[in-house]
């Protein structure tokens, strides 16, 4: 009787193993722009790991696809390179893409890796997942960028120096600097099926609208501390808070808002959940 619950108890660990590795795991991902490191934590906010990953200059923005995260290595607005690593932390390359200027913001989709280029002011970078065809000036006229997202339409972008959301075709063509604009110095910028949200540093609040940029809400969460890095998933969206070292947290129709979800980072920015 012994051996036969022991047996089944491995095969259900089994079982739930096999399950995880078929679903993936979840997990959240921040930049602690102070100490150079890149945190993660389970989506339910345990097991917070705030150096993941060594090694980072200034990391502001984070990016994960299936295979990999990425990051931008800001150096004080000097940095020109973008980072990457394995799922799992390992085989960190903090210059994978080189020649950037003063990268802030960083996203990816199933082809390219977009950046944003503060230090030129202007500019939004893209290329391959392989880190190939680096063009440092896809998208152009730009205001102080800082944030960019992408879904499969189209690329956005906080144009922190205009208080407005970028908006252009996944081409880079049809570029609109002002798509969105009332935003308080726009930083981080996520989207989902159904809005858009950004982080309005200067407002202490999180925005959002939907996918056609109507139905602005500027505070549509409050109370954030400086919030630089916004994320979204199917039931939540997150924020980083600045100030506090904290990550945020509240539902989809911003209720249940908690400052606090994740603590002890330092000067957390950039934010991704996979």
């Amino acid at each position: 009787m012994v051996r036969r619950r022991l047996r089944r108890a491995v095969l259900l660990a089994v079982a739930g193993c096999l399950c995880l590795a078929a679903q993936g795991c979840s997990y959240i991902y921040w930049t602690n722009f102070d100490t150079g490191t890149i945190g993660r934590a389970n989506l339910g906010g345990t097991g917070a790991n705030q150096t993941f990953i060594t090694g980072a200059n200034s990391p502001s923005g984070v990016a994960v696809d299936g295979s990999h995260i990425y990051w931008t290595n800001f150096n004080g607005g000097s940095g020109t390179t973008i980072g990457r690593a394995n799922l799992d932390g390992t085989d960190a390359n903090q210059s994978f893409i080189t020649g950037a200027n003063g990268p802030v913001g960083v996203a990816v989709d199933g082809s390219h890796i977009y950046w944003t280029n503060y230090g030129s002011g202007t500019t939004i970078g893209r290329a391959n997942l392989d880190g190939t065809g680096a063009n440092q000036s896809f998208i152009t006229g730009a205001n102080g960028p800082v944030g960019v997202a992408v879904d499969g339409s189209h690329v956005y972008w906080a144009n922190g120096s205009d208080s407005a959301i970028g908006r252009a075709n996944l081409d880079g063509t049809g570029a609109n600097q002002n798509f969105i604009g009332g935003a308080n110095l726009p930083q981080g910028v996520a989207i989902d099926g159904g809005h858009v949200y950004w982080a309005n540093i200067g407002a202490f609040t999180i925005g959002r609208a939907n996918l056609d940029g109507s139905g602005v809400n500027q505070s549509f969460i409050t109370a954030a501390s400086k919030a630089g890095g916004v994320a979204v998933d199917s039931g939540h969206v997150y924020w980083t808070n600045f100030d506090t070292g904290t990550i945020g947290r509240a539902n989809l129709d911003g209720s249940g808002v908690d400052q606090s979800f994740i603590t002890g980072a330092s000067s957390p920015y950039g934010l991704a959940v996979r």
